[in-house]
C-alpha cells in the first residue's frame, strides 16, 4: 500500500549501551559565538591535531567532510562522503558522518596525543555523549566504534569534541564547509579510502521517511478538499484552506471572541441578514441606517 521497504530504513535499537557506558571524549560548547571564537584561538595555539567537520545539503544532495590540520605540516588532509539525495538523508546525519570521517583521519595519524574535533552543529556535539535511542543514532554508534579503534592505536590520546560557530571566518570550519558542499554535489576528490563502515549505501533516515509521508498526506488531503463540494463555498471565506492560518489568527483570543470572529468570517453572525434568512427577523435591512442589509 505504502510501497515501503523496512530493510531499506534505519533501525532504531531499544538499547544502545550498558548502564555504565561513558564516551571516550570530552565535549566543549561555548556560551556564545564570540566565546567560541576565543576558544578556537586557544586551540590553535596548542600543539595538537585539529580536525574540522561539516555536513551539507546542497542541490538535492547531502554530503559530509572532515579536514585535518597538524602542527608543522602545511598539507591539509581531507575525507569526503556523499550520503545520497536529501529525500533520504538529513543534515544531522551528514554531521555525524563527518565525525566518523574525522575520526578516521585521526586513526591514520602517528603519535597522536591531543585532538580537537570541531563541529558547527551543537546537536551533534550533545548527541555524542547521549546513550538514548533516537533517529540517526546508528551513525553515532559507528562513530564510537571508530573512536574505539583510534584509541586502541593511540592509547594516550585525549579527544575533545567542541562546537565552533559556522560562517564566522574560522579557517578550518570554512574549508570543511566547502568540502562538504562538494560532497553533497558528488564532486568530491577521492584521495584516500573511506572507512569500511561507510562503504555500503546508508539506509534511509526514518525522520526523512516520516517527513516525506507527511508531505504526501498533506498534498492528498489538499487535492481531496479542492475536489469536494464544500470547497467552492469555503474558498470564498478563506482561500488558504487547508492551512493553519486561522488557527494562528485566533491563538491568543478568548474562546468567546474566537467564536464571534468565526461567525463573522462565515456569515453566520446573528445579524439582520442571517436572522431574516432563517425567519427570525422581518427584514434584512440594518436597523440603524435602513439603507443596506446588516452583515
Amino acid at each position: 500500500m505504502y510501497q515501503l521497504r523496512p530493510d531499506d530504513v534505519e533501525t532504531i535499537s531499544p538499547a544502545r549501551f550498558g548502564p555504565y557506558w561513558r564516551p571516550k571524549h570530552a565535549t566543549e560548547i561555548a556560551e556564545d559565538k564570540d566565546s567560541a571564537k576565543e576558544a578556537e584561538k586557544k586551540w590553535r595555539r596548542k600543539d595538537g591535531i585539529r580536525v574540522y567537520t561539516d555536513g551539507s545539503d546542497v542541490g538535492g544532495g547531502v554530503g559530509a567532510a572532515a579536514v585535518l590540520y597538524k602542527p608543522g605540516q602545511k598539507r591539509v588532509k581531507t575525507l569526503q562522503y556523499h550520503l545520497g539525495p536529501s529525500s533520504r538523508h538529513t543534515v544531522y546525519e551528514a554531521e555525524v558522518v563527518a565525525l566518523i570521517l574525522g575520526m578516521e583521519l585521526i586513526r591514520q595519524e602517528s603519535k597522536v596525543r591531543d585532538v580537537s574535533l570541531a563541529v558547527d552543529n551543537q546537536a551533534a556535539v550533545l548527541s555524542s555523549r547521549a546513550s538514548k535511542s533516537a533517529p540517526g543514532h546508528y551513525l553515532m554508534d559507528k562513530y564510537h566504534q571508530m573512536q574505539a579503534r583510534a584509541v586502541k592505536k593511540h592509547p594516550n590520546m585525549r579527544i575533545t569534541v567542541r562546537w565552533v560557530p559556522g560562517h564566522m571566518g574560522i579557517k578550518g570550519n570554512e574549508e570543511a564547509d566547502v568540502r562538504a558542499k562538494e560532497a553533497a554535489k558528488g564532486e568530491m576528490e577521492v584521495c584516500r579510502p573511506i572507512p569500511a563502515i561507510l562503504r555500503k549505501e546508508l539506509p534511509q533516515s526514518i525522520s526523512k521517511l516520516h517527513q516525506g509521508r507527511s508531505e504526501e498526506l498533506k498534498a492528498e488531503a489538499t487535492a481531496r478538499w479542492r475536489n469536494s463540494p464544500q470547497w467552492a463555498r469555503m474558498n470564498e471565506i478563506d482561500p488558504t484552506l487547508p492551512s493553519k492560518r486561522y488557527s494562528v489568527l485566533i491563538a491568543g483570543l478568548p474562546q468567546r471572541h474566537a467564536a464571534i470572529l468565526f461567525q463573522l468570517r462565515t456569515g453566520h453572525a446573528p445579524l439582520q441578514k442571517l436572522l431574516h434568512k432563517i425567519g427570525k427577523a422581518d427584514t434584512p435591512m440594518c436597523p440603524a441606517c435602513h439603507e443596506a442589509p446588516e452583515t
